[in-house]
């Protein structure tokens, strides 16, 4: 639901647990089906973990300040699929406290979630050998997943869970001398992260396929060419006024068409300006989009001129 307010919109979103940034194995799986979230979200826990460190506090907050300061222009400018944004949040995994962040990806999941791992790669070498961060989503381990052509037997799923994290901008990976016979708990990931990280490893395969699906090195240039520039012919008065303020919210709007039951019944019956007061604008739309929204308007019917909305 998205709401006007003086001009600026608003759109509700939902808190995801913490819980989720975690996969349990089949036989220890505890989550209620019926509070399974509706739509898929990325999720990333930062976490400070050095037995040396004693201001644990000082170094999150300096993390999520660089972190926000990293999110700022894409939270502003990017259209996401969902109109929100990445969501950062303090939160507790039993007492120690870390970063928590999430963001919806639903219909454009592997665009956005290429941008999200990239970035906190870039974010993971700069705040240094102290933090390590788990990146997950609702549906599993998506990064683990991507890898199967080339995922060892001993890493498969659910051996693999919770094992594979980032640090210092590397892939690592929890090795199955620890607990062989079953992935690994969220507790036991802490533990051994705090304790003895030089036991992770990087496996070669697998670094080689995360570094082809996000690289650093192209950053942002891969992801913005995943973008191109809509031009509008804006008559309509009211929806001229709403989408100037609100670029980003197009790109939601075009998504919307198919997952909405809208009326174009009257769609011309609306406050229009004489033609030679028409606005042409220009938004940033995902390509995933223009497709979607050029059958609309030929399915519907809605314009001769698909010039014009």
């Amino acid at each position: 639901v998205c709401y006007a307010t003086m001009l600026k919109c608003i759109k509700e979103d939902v808190e995801i647990e913490g819980k989720w940034l975690w996969q349990e194995d089949q036989n220890e799986k505890t989550l209620d089906i019926f509070n399974v979230p509706k739509k898929t979200y990325l999720m990333f826990g930062i976490f400070v973990l050095d037995i040396f460190v004693r201001d644990v506090d000082t170094i999150l907050e300096s993390c999520y300040n660089t972190l926000m300061d990293r999110l700022n222009a894409w939270n502003k400018f990017y259209p996401w699929s969902e109109y929100n944004g990445v969501s950062v949040r303090f939160d507790f995994f039993q007492s120690r406290r870390y970063i928590l962040g999430q963001l919806c990806v639903e219909d454009n999941l592997e665009q956005e979630e290429s941008l999200i791992v990239t970035l906190l790669r870039i974010f993971s070498k700069e705040v240094g050998e102290q933090v390590f961060i788990k990146i997950s989503d609702t549906d599993g381990d998506f990064l683990l997943a991507n890898c199967h052509e080339c995922m060892p037997g001993n890493y498969e799923y659910p051996l693999g869970n919770n094992r594979l994290w980032l640090h210092n901008g590397k892939f690592i990976i929890i090795p199955d001398t620890i607990h062989p016979d079953r992935g690994i708990s969220p507790q036991e990931c802490i533990d051994t992260m705090l304790h003895s990280p030089f036991k992770c490893v990087q496996l070669t395969n697998i670094s080689k396929k995360l570094d082809t699906l996000y690289p650093v090195e192209d950053f942002p240039n891969k992801q913005l060419s995943e973008l191109g520039v809509l031009t509008l012919e804006l008559s309509n008065t009211q929806t001229s006024e709403i989408i100037k303020a609100n670029p980003k919210l197009l790109n939601f709007l075009i998504k919307s068409l198919f997952s909405s039951e809208i009326s174009t019944e009257n769609i011309t019956d609306y406050p229009m300006k004489s033609e030679n007061e028409t606005e042409t604008h220009q938004f940033l739309v995902s390509k995933n989009h223009f497709d979607l929204l050029l059958l609309y308007l030929q399915v519907n019917n809605i314009k001769d001129d698909l010039r014009k909305i």
